[in-house]
């Protein structure tokens, strides 16, 4: 676990907050002793409900690197795809619909919003992503990906599929906050 806030400490500026939040106090331990061992200096953990963040409005960028199905790694994980069923699916993708919401309220005006999953499932990806912009659309605006293969892009959505691209399958959206409205 970490290896996107790794990479993210890694190309933040010097001085920068870079926070890891995880509602898995263990989880959370792992990404810190990642960081350590790396030798990574900057970094601050909190284990907090991404629903429920305990933050003001500070924040100039956010990933959720949200809890999904985890279809994406299913070569990796072949158990998945006898775990799983429509209704955690559902609940994902509930989840992941409050996660975003709550990244909104810490968020500043022109921040960036990250939603990403480890999974291809229409529901937990696309889906939510748009449910979001239903609910937020006047406030936020889908960023088109740039240098990333075509063959990965749909409609400003980015797609890794395993069978095509011969790596683990994953999404994201790249969201940008419009100005105080």
């Amino acid at each position: 676990p970490g290896g996107k806030y790794v990479q993210l400490l890694k190309s933040s500026p010097p001085g920068a907050m870079v926070v890891a939040a995880d509602i898995d106090k263990a989880r959370l331990k792992k990404v810190k002793q990642n960081v350590e061992r790396l030798e990574l200096k900057g970094g601050f953990f909190v284990v907090a409900d991404g629903r429920k963040p305990p933050f003001k409005k500070v924040f100039d960028s956010i990933l959720i690197d949200a809890p999904c199905s985890g279809f994406g790694v299913i070569r990796k994980h072949p158990d998945i795809k006898w775990r799983r069923n429509f209704n955690e699916i559902l609940e994902f993708s509930k989840l992941q619909q409050d996660l975003l919401q709550a990244a909104d309220h810490i968020l500043k005006p022109k921040g960036y919003l990250v939603y990403s999953t480890c999974t291809i499932d229409y529901f937990e990806n696309e889906n939510v992503v748009q449910n979001f912009l239903a609910q937020f659309g006047e406030k936020y605006q889908l960023q088109k990906p740039e240098n990333i293969p075509d063959s990965m892009v749909n409609d400003s959505f980015v797609r890794v599929m395993p069978h095509k691209h011969q790596m683990d399958g994953s999404f994201y959206a790249v969201l940008k906050k419009k100005a105080d409205l």
